[in-house]
């Protein structure tokens, strides 16, 4: 059978509704990824797949999370976070090219952020624990610093040399920017 791994949610203010959030937040990761990699079937471009997950609550109230083990040997890199930020030792113009698609199918209304994971090969990523921003700041919680944290990694992506080609001056950034 296929290892897995369990994470303790410590936050004293996790709760079901919280662990049920982060399920929908990662569950539409995937399909996103999903779409992505079907639009950029054809071209080198690596594909991105989040590991599914699922938690457990115990009697005494404890939570965890279960997700697939990450392949041994795989280094784990964190490519931007949802405060608006790239980590530019590990920039990825594939990570970049996915969050401006999630914003650009979701006309500014949302983008997948907190991109972290193991890049296998040179043909795909796999991540874990996404975070989505979302204009409704009501939604996609704790996590979700919404437009001011979609406009900063935006913004920032244009600085980076090899998305030219992605991210062009005339590029809508719809109502996040």
């Amino acid at each position: 059978g296929q290892r897995v791994v369990l994470k303790e949610l410590t936050d004293k203010k996790m709760s079901d509704g919280i662990a049920t959030n982060a399920l929908k937040i990662q569950e539409l990761a995937i399909f996103l990824a999903h779409q992505y990699n079907k639009k950029h079937s054809t071209s080198s471009a690596a594909h991105i797949r989040f590991l599914p997950c699922s938690f457990v609550k115990f009697p005494d109230g404890k939570i965890m999370w279960i997700e697939p083990e990450i392949p041994k040997g795989a280094t784990f890199d964190k490519y931007c976070d949802n405060n608006g930020h790239w980590n530019w030792k590990n920039y990825s113009g594939t990570m970049a090219s996915f969050l401006k698609y999630t914003h650009d199918l979701s006309d500014g209304w949302l983008m997948v952020s907190d991109l972290q994971g193991v890049r296998l090969s040179k043909k795909e990523f796999v991540l874990t624990d996404p975070a989505i921003l979302c204009l409704d700041t009501s939604r996609f919680q704790p996590t979700n610093s919404g437009k001011e944290g979609m406009k900063r990694l935006l913004n920032e992506v244009k600085r980076a040399p090899d998305i030219h080609s992605i991210i062009s001056p005339s590029t809508k950034t719809g109502t996040a920017a």
